[in-house]
């Protein structure tokens, strides 16, 4: 693996503390990819769900929407929160992104990144079931 989740977070921290809106918006967008690969890499805890026609990142939030436990839509809930200010970010260039809010994006990855550990910690793999 060339980079990891983690290298991803803390880049964002990094961008968060500039000066520029550009910084924050890349803040913005680099938290949600730490957010999804950290999901990505416990997954397997939940159940393959008909993907329908979503796209893969819609798939893994509803893979934990639909997996059973209110600790799994939590997680599915924070993960949409952060996609849809990403979405902001990187596509509504018209819209201003505050330093605010990459921080805040920053504080709330902590808070799902503390929960996406428990979590993998408290299910096996559907796998081995």
């Amino acid at each position: 693996m060339s980079t990891t989740y983690q290298e991803f977070a803390a880049f964002a921290e990094q961008l968060a503390r500039q000066s520029t809106e550009i910084d924050w918006r890349n803040s913005v967008s680099r938290t949600y990819y730490a957010a999804y690969h950290q999901a990505l890499s416990v997954s397997d805890r939940c159940p393959e769900i008909p993907t329908g026609s979503v796209g893969m990142h819609q798939q893994l939030i509803n893979r934990f929407k639909y997996q059973g436990t209110k600790d799994a839509r939590t997680i599915a809930a924070a993960l949409s929160a952060m996609k849809r200010l990403r979405s902001v970010a990187d596509y509504e260039l018209q819209n201003v992104v505050l330093q605010g809010q990459a921080q805040q994006q920053i504080s709330d990855y902590k808070e799902f990144s503390r929960r996406i550990v428990a979590f993998g910690r408290s299910n096996s793999p559907k796998s081995e079931e």
